[in-house]
C-alpha cells in the first residue's frame, strides 16, 4: 500500500494504524476509541486538571462572522508551569462546552462579530 502514511504524515486529524494481516491504514483520530484502562485514567486525569487551570481564564473572546456564524473562541489561563497559555479553538462543539464551563466559574465571554 504506497500510499499508507501519506494523511497522517501530512494532517494531525490521521495516525497510521498497522493491522496484523490487512496492512497499515490511515485512520481519523476521531474514529478512535482508547480501551486501555490505565490510559483513559491520566487522560482523565489531565482532562480534569486543565479544568481547574481554566478557573483562571481571561480575555474569553468568541468570534462571530459578518452574518453570524461561529468562528473561533479565543482565551488565556495561568499554565501550572508559570507561565500563560494563549489557546483559540475553531472548533465549534469544543467552544460551547469551554462557554459552559467558563459560565459555571462566572468567567466573561465576549462577543466580536466580524464586520
Amino acid at each position: 500500500m504506497p500510499n499508507a502514511g501519506m494523511w497522517a504524515r501530512g494532517s494531525d486529524r490521521f495516525v497510521s494504524v498497522r493491522f496484523e494481516g490487512a496492512g497499515t491504514h490511515d485512520i481519523l483520530w476521531e474514529s478512535l476509541e482508547i480501551i486501555d484502562e490505565e490510559v483513559n485514567r491520566e487522560l482523565a486525569r489531565v482532562r480534569e486538571e486543565k479544568r481547574e487551570d481554566l478557573k483562571t481564564a481571561r480575555n474569553v473572546v468568541q468570534t462571530m462572522g459578518p452574518r453570524g456564524g461561529f468562528r473561533c473562541l479565543s482565551y488565556e489561563y495561568d499554565s501550572r508551569l508559570g507561565g500563560v497559555n494563549h489557546i483559540a479553538t475553531a472548533s465549534r462543539e469544543e467552544a460551547e462546552e469551554l462557554i459552559e464551563l467558563f459560565k459555571t466559574y462566572n468567567i466573561e465571554v465576549t462577543v466580536k462579530k466580524l464586520s
